[in-house]
């Protein structure tokens, strides 16, 4: 038996269809395991094709003065905004109205974002290293793309037509609602 060790709080982090999607987004440090260098040409690509799209990159960290520096060479800073380190409230308000929700990661043990943008209805595009394999579904709930930032905005772009309920609902086996009473009968059984 499979038991999840990443979970998300389902009150908090829900899908509301009556949300528009306005947006792209990244949340996470601005370090270099991260790779938000990566996010930004990845969110640049998405803005230079769509002068109507926009793009919000939320957290704080040593890499945050370069990947602003992308954004102001690019004359982007009216489509790709940074709001800093935001309450996890926050993350579930930008993650509901996030059209995708980008992972860059070189590696990670099993992103709580992942699980939390599902739960929102928002799908997810992401590298191999942020460890998708046993979450994300191709075409279904997110994309999975090489490390480069043309196939992640083309991810971005073909993501943001999945199905956002069904997107949603991919997320319901990570509430932690479901994995406690799971993970507590494990523990008492033995």
């Amino acid at each position: 038996m499979h038991v999840s060790t990443t979970w998300f709080n389902g009150t908090t982090f829900n899908f509301d269809p009556s949300i528009p999607k306005e947006y792209y987004s990244w949340v996470g440090r601005f370090e270099a395991q991260k790779d938000p260098i990566l996010a930004v040409r990845t969110m640049i690509d998405i803005c230079r094709s769509d002068p109507s799209a926009k793009a919000v990159m939320a957290g704080e960290g040593s890499m945050e003065p370069a990947v602003r520096s992308h954004v102001e060479e690019c004359d982007l800073a009216d489509q790709i905004s940074f709001p800093g380190r935001i309450s996890r409230v926050e993350v579930a308000e930008l993650m509901r109205r996030s059209r995708a929700t980008l992972l860059t990661s070189h590696y990670e043990g099993s992103p709580r974002v992942m699980f939390e943008s599902l739960a929102c209805g928002t799908p997810v595009v992401t590298t191999e290293g942020a460890d998708p394999s046993r979450v994300i579904s191709q075409g279904i709930n997110g994309i999975v793309c090489a490390r480069s930032h043309t196939e992640l905005s083309a991810g971005l772009e073909l993501a943001s037509s999945l199905p956002s309920d069904i997107v949603a609902r991919s997320a319901d086996p990570y509430d932690v609602e479901e994995v406690l009473p799971t993970v507590l009968r494990i523990g008492t059984s033995q």
